[in-house]
């Protein structure tokens, strides 16, 4: 609904909205967010099925908007009105909790281990990694092979991963909106995003069958992520005839400043005994926190949108935003480092999308009823292992408004399906289904003066 403007979103969706206001505005959005997460880690073997079915969710209650516009109406004609707009709008919330359970009769961690360890030195052996797995007896070389590993743990063996997330990604934006004869809208604005994440990851191991000395082993991953970025955009909206509303607009790529944290141990139990593995150098010196700072710019956008004002019954809007996931690039890098393998990696991962979004509003004198629905195609390539995951939403909700007071209630259903890959394994199978499924209900309250 971006293209008919006058509501606080228009600073971050298109900035000539801004110039549709006649009146001041402050408002603010609390939201409550339920989030539903189920994995399929099934297999079938030797006629053999191994069922591996888990679910989790989580819910949360969080500030999602709150803004002011300040209106200025100047003359009757030429450049009739002006608009200042600041407002903090919450654009992803990461929190989550996966688990993903069931046994592998092709695989295991240590497979992966063993992979990257091959033909390498013991002293050799990533520090994070590979030698927690080598401390913890979960890989160890074979006699005369010239450095080749086995393992103790064999298949078909239990597994179990949680992923647990936290975080969010807001944005600070600061637009200006023009009107000019109340046909034509221009508006330019700049955002100041933030990006809070952080993510644990256990994945556990077990022998239930009892195939051999080993129990169990956990390899566990934490991870933070911050940054800070910044992008501007430039907005048009044009009203030809009077029930029509055309819109452009226009983003830069978000230019990000990121430090990521990033720890493993690794624990392992056996009938004759146990071990905890923390990360060390050749020499036995234990590395503390792997601390990484680099750039990340995220793609330009486009968007393009056509709306229609049916008299003062009704709204209907269309937009598409255009999005070239393969223009991603991460830089500068600790010591000089230039990701020449991951941005080549990206090119050939990702592709152009094209994402649509609609939407209409009935009104009733001072109540107004609305609906949309968005549909966001995969952003991989054909090929990769989630080029089907779609996302899709449906939304609905009402508003009341009076002459200097509105609140509005909406909730959004979000259904995602993909693919998540526990680890890379040559010859294993460790593909699970996710299905994933988002309720957000957000309450909008404002005053106008």
């Amino acid at each position: 609904m971006g293209v008919f403007g006058g509501d606080l979103s228009s600073t971050y969706t298109n900035p000539a909205g801004l110039g549709v206001y006649r009146k001041s505005e402050i408002a603010f959005t609390p939201g409550y967010n339920y989030s539903s997460f189920k994995a399929d880690y099934s297999f079938k073997k030797d006629n053999i099925f191994y069922p591996g079915n888990a679910e989790d969710f989580i819910n949360k209650i969080s500030l999602d908007n709150i803004g002011f516009v300040s209106a200025y109406q100047n003359k009757s004609s030429g450049l009739v009105g002006v608009s200042f707009g600041v407002s903090y709008n919450k654009l992803k919330d990461f929190n989550s909790n996966v688990i993903i359970s069931g046994t592998n009769p092709y695989s295991s961690l240590a497979d992966y281990f063993m992979d990257n360890a091959y033909q390498t030195h013991p002293d050799d052996l990533d520090g994070y990694w590979e030698w927690l797995a080598y401390e913890g007896h979960i890989i160890d070389t074979i006699s005369n092979s010239g450095y080749e590993y086995d393992t103790p743990v064999l298949l078909p063996v239990s597994q179990r991963r949680t992923l647990t997330t936290k975080g969010s990604l807001g944005e600070w934006d600061f637009a200006f909106g023009l009107n000019y004869n109340h046909k034509i809208y221009l508006g330019a604005g700049m955002g100041i995003v933030r990006i809070n994440y952080s993510e644990i990851n256990d994945h556990y191991e077990y022998d239930s069958e009892n195939l051999s000395d080993f129990n169990n082993f956990t390899f566990s991953q934490e991870l933070t992520a911050r940054g800070t970025g910044v992008n501007f955009r430039l907005g048009l909206i044009a009203r030809p005839v009077e029930f029509v509303r055309i819109g452009v607009t226009m983003q830069t790529p978000t230019w990000y400043s990121v430090e990521d944290e990033f720890y493993t141990t690794l624990n392992s139990e056996f009938n004759f005994g146990s071990y905890t593995s923390y990360p060390t150098d050749f020499d036995g010196s234990e590395l503390g926190i792997l601390v990484s700072n680099y750039k990340l710019i995220t793609p330009f956008k486009s968007t393009g949108s056509l709306g229609f004002q049916i008299g003062k019954v009704g709204l209907l809007g269309v937009e598409a935003e255009y999005v070239n996931y393969a223009s991603m690039r991460l830089r500068e890098g600790y010591d000089g480092y230039n990701f020449y393998d991951e941005n080549n990696e990206i090119t050939g991962t990702f592709r152009d999308v094209l994402n649509i979004r609609t939407g209409g509003e009935i009104r009733f004198d001072k109540i107004s009823f609305r609906g949309g629905f968005a549909w966001f195609p995969s952003p991989y390539e054909r090929g990769e292992l989630n080029e089907d995951s779609r996302n899709m939403s449906l939304s609905a909700g009402f508003g009341i408004r009076d002459k200097n007071f509105f609140i509005d209630l909406g909730t959004a259903y979000v259904l995602q399906n993909e693919k998540y890959n526990l680890y890379k394994d040559p010859g294993g199978d460790n593909i699970a289904d996710f299905k994933n499924r988002y309720l957000k209900v957000l309450a909008t309250m404002g005053f106008r003066f």
